[in-house]
């Protein structure tokens, strides 16, 4: 794994570890409750550390689910990261009490699969060479990340609403931006490359 994304996960793994959880209902069978909010002390908030909240069309969701994703473009090309679920805490609570706990293992796998397919179809359109100039400047790397984001947004945008209508459930899944490591000269994940 690439240092820049473990050292990433360390600090996040050390910042939740700290972090107190909500008090969480007992299941209504014997399968864990999938999505837990995380609450981040406000002193250790900085870009390396993601937003405990997310604010989608006027409505406040929470961090619930932290995922790592990677794909390799082809031999060369490729990018791993970390990836931000966020759910409205209302919408989780009522279906819990509609459909019971074990409906989140289903939607768990769904989102997944949502994150995978985008972080897929975001990297067969997004050039990763840079700058063929100045390939690592400063200014390169932010203009990938800039294209990276909203690529990645505009790809899985009409998958997140078609879950939403279906689930009831609201959520919104983030690139987290500092977490991001693009290969350019040979891609290190042991995913399926994308065929491109």
């Amino acid at each position: 794994m690439n240092p820049k994304v473990l050292a990433v996960m360390m600090i996040l793994s050390a910042s939740l570890a700290a972090c107190t959880v909500e008090p969480v209902r007992e299941p209504v069978d014997e399968e864990l409750d999938e999505f837990f909010v995380y609450q981040a002390d406000p002193m250790e908030t900085s870009e390396d550390v993601p937003s405990p909240t997310h604010i989608k069309e006027g409505r406040e969701l929470r961090l619930v689910r932290v995922m790592e994703g990677g794909v390799c473009k082809n031999e060369r090309e490729g990018v791993e990261g970390l990836f931000l679920l966020y759910a409205d805490t209302d919408d989780v609570e009522r279906i819990k009490m509609t459909e019971g706990a074990q409906v989140f293992g289903n939607f768990e796998r769904e989102i997944e699969t949502i994150s995978a397919a985008a972080l897929q179809e975001t990297i067969k359109g997004i050039y990763l060479g840079g700058d063929s100039i100045f390939p690592d400047s400063p200014t390169s790397q932010q203009n990938m990340l800039n294209e990276f984001e909203l690529q990645f947004a505009d790809t899985i945008e009409s998958a997140i609403d078609d879950f939403q209508q279906k689930t009831t459930l609201t959520i919104d899944i983030l690139p987290f931006i500092p977490s991001l490591y693009f290969y350019s000269e040979g891609c290190e994940l042991g995913h399926e490359e994308t065929g491109e």
